[in-house]
């Protein structure tokens, strides 16, 4: 049935975003600790050749022109809110 086979994508969708969830989390607490380095360092919070590296590697694991894009969308607000997280 149709039904039951939406219930179960859908399951697994709320599975993945879990563990979408927790990863962010994680990679939010790291760039905590990158932040306190870089100010023991003196160093600029924003790295742009960084976040360039960042967002190429990421749309690599992309297939199609609208999924390197909706990566790159998500990917530049998790580096928005990273880059707050370290000041």
């Amino acid at each position: 049935m149709e039904k039951n086979r939406l219930n179960r994508l859908r399951q697994e969708i709320d599975r993945l975003d879990t563990k979408i969830a927790i990863l962010i989390g994680k990679r939010f607490l790291i760039a905590g600790e990158i932040g306190e380095i870089k100010k023991s360092q003196n160093l600029d919070i924003e790295d742009k050749k960084r976040e360039q590296f960042v967002l190429s590697k990421v749309k690599k694991e992309m297939k199609g022109a609208r999924q390197k894009k909706a990566i790159s969308n998500i990917y530049q607000e998790i580096i928005k809110e990273t880059k707050f997280l370290e000041k």
